[in-house]
């Protein structure tokens, strides 16, 4: 299988560093340096997880031409799904977006490293099914966990979502991934009380 499209989309509400500057009592231009970016991105009013990840996919789709009836399979990751994960969002994003009844659909729960477990797990689905499409899509609005008064996590992080569609082919394929779980330190990033701590 190879990627042959991604869109990426962000949350539509915006929130300049120069504001977080004051609400944290530092300077503007000591945070941009500190992370690198000038406007950090929320959910708007009445957005969920599956809204951000159906922006991503949608556009996707029709550039590659390809309509719901012709995705194989949807892989989703998220830690942060629509009605705290039951249903699973990627059933939400599956009606949403029309695509086929008979086709697999499933959840990963990772961060960082979701991104690229997806696209093993979508390719291993292409192969094992002889799929031609399949649609791996990361939608994550962490400001769903955050706590805003929080200066270790309140800035680190922003909404969004991307969409990367995998196809038979030549071009950028799949490769191996070496991969690597470091369980002695699963305790540094957790969710308590609904709110995500580092």
């Amino acid at each position: 299988m190879k990627i042959s499209f991604v869109n990426a989309v962000y949350g539509s509400h915006e929130v300049s560093i120069d504001s977080a500057a004051v609400d944290f009592d530092m300077s503007a231009d000591f945070l941009e340096k500190k992370i690198g970016v000038r406007t950090i991105h929320r959910l708007a009013g009445g957005e969920d997880t599956s809204d951000l990840a159906v922006s991503a996919a949608t556009p996707l789709l029709d550039d590659a031409g390809i309509g719901p009836a012709e995705v194989g399979a949807l892989v989703l990751c998220t830690q942060n799904g629509d009605d705290e994960g039951l249903p699973q969002t990627s059933s939400i994003v599956h009606r949403k977006l029309s695509l086929a009844r008979h086709i697999p659909c499933l959840d990963i729960s990772l961060g960082c490293s979701g991104f690229v477990y997806a696209v093993q797990v979508a390719d291993a689905l292409a192969e094992s099914l002889r799929l031609d499409n399949v649609l791996v899509i990361t939608s994550d609005p962490y400001s769903k966990s955050i706590d805003a008064r929080d200066r270790d996590t309140a800035l680190l992080f922003s909404d969004g979502a991307s969409a990367t569609l995998l196809t038979r082919g030549d071009g950028f394929s799949v490769g191996s991934v070496a991969f690597s779980t470091l369980g002695e330190r699963s305790s540094c990033l957790v969710r308590r009380n609904g709110k995500l701590v580092m």
